[in-house]
């Protein structure tokens, strides 16, 4: 108007530059952020109209979230506590498992070490508090009911004084009376 022109005219170039008021309107609710708030809860409203129609789909979809977040929670207290919290040992962060080069392997792999061989490497290595040998071997263990077999580890004489712990003491055998 200022420029001369009609006010009409000045209304309808203005829209051209702007754009319309629902326009203008609806970039304002974006610019605080009210447009994701309010698709949100549109959103919701229609979930459960769809909800209220069909409550056997519902129930299977609330069913299957709910076991989704059960399994996601049960992976994750397994990974942290295996992958995350540290050993139950003193000074575990200084703990370090030693692997072995063997020909024909790419990557260092557990070559494994006779005891004669491990001795040999333990007063060679220097740069170690202490170094401790282990092997697995399977033991069975059985009473008059029934045997039972479980998964035993052999340690080197020094095993638990490196871990800071101590051997639980064997119980004795009860005597008859």
């Amino acid at each position: 108007m200022r420029a001369g022109m009609a006010r009409s005219e000045a209304v309808r170039q203005t829209r051209l530059t702007f754009g319309g008021m629902e326009q203008v309107k609806e970039d304002c609710r974006e610019a605080r952020g009210l447009a994701a708030a309010e698709t949100l809860v549109q959103d919701f409203r229609h979930a459960l109209r769809l909800w209220g129609k069909n409550p056997g789909f519902a129930l299977a979809a609330v069913t299957a979230i709910g076991l989704d977040i059960g399994v996601n929670a049960a992976i994750f207290t397994t990974a942290n506590a295996a992958l995350f919290k540290p050993l139950a040992y003193e000074r575990s962060g200084h703990v370090v498992y030693i692997l072995g080069q063997q020909p024909g392997c790419e990557l260092p792999c557990d070559t494994g070490r006779s005891y004669p061989g491990f001795r040999e490497f333990r007063t060679q290595a220097k740069s170690f508090e202490a170094l401790v040998a282990y092997h697995f071997m399977p033991v069975n263990l059985s009473d008059a009911s029934s045997p039972e077999r479980y998964r035993a580890m052999l340690i080197s004489a020094n095993g638990f004084s490196a871990f800071g712990q101590k051997p639980v003491p064997r119980p004795r055998a009860r005597q008859p009376r």
